[in-house]
């Protein structure tokens, strides 16, 4: 088998979630997308909502470029609202723009907790982006729930 079919075999299952985040995020956000670059307005102004959960870290930016995303297998965030007005995100492992937050002493396969914030589009439903903004790495041997949210205020 050659280097390149190795390669592309590692990194399918990260290639497969990526393809899927994209589509979902377009799905849930009314078809919008999310640039790299957010407006101006949404870099100054601080983020519409903040989320904590806690995940595996499966991918770390490259030496080459510190501040790309990161992607987190996280769990369910049942109070995570949603355009549609719906609460609820599943788990799911989801690439996370870096931001100003330092990565030091985090490596693949740790578990972490994040905090991360939601800027909402102002011109119409959906998300303008999602960055990271603090991250705390957990023992080793936290339990992490990765199943289907249930709805806020239900058992």
């Amino acid at each position: 088998m050659s280097r390149t079919s190795k390669i592309f075999l590692r990194l399918r299952p990260v290639l497969g979630a990526v393809v899927f985040l994209s589509v979902g995020f377009g799905l849930v956000s009314g078809c919008t997308t999310r640039s790299s670059s957010p407006s101006p307005a949404a870099a100054s102004r601080k983020p519409d909502d903040t989320y904590v959960v806690r995940g595996k870290v499966e991918m770390l930016p490259s030496a080459a470029k510190p501040q790309a995303e990161f992607m987190l297998h996280h769990e369910p965030i049942p109070t995570f609202k949603r355009p549609d007005g719906k609460l609820g995100m599943e788990e799911m492992s989801m690439p996370f723009p870096v931001g100003s937050v330092k990565l030091d002493g985090i490596a693949v396969g740790d578990t972490v907790e994040v905090e991360f914030g939601v800027w909402n589009r102002t011109d119409r439903p959906g998300f303008e982006k999602f960055e990271l903004l603090t991250i705390r790495k957990l023992p080793e041997d936290t339990e992490l729930r990765f199943a289907p949210p249930k709805a806020a205020g239900k058992p």
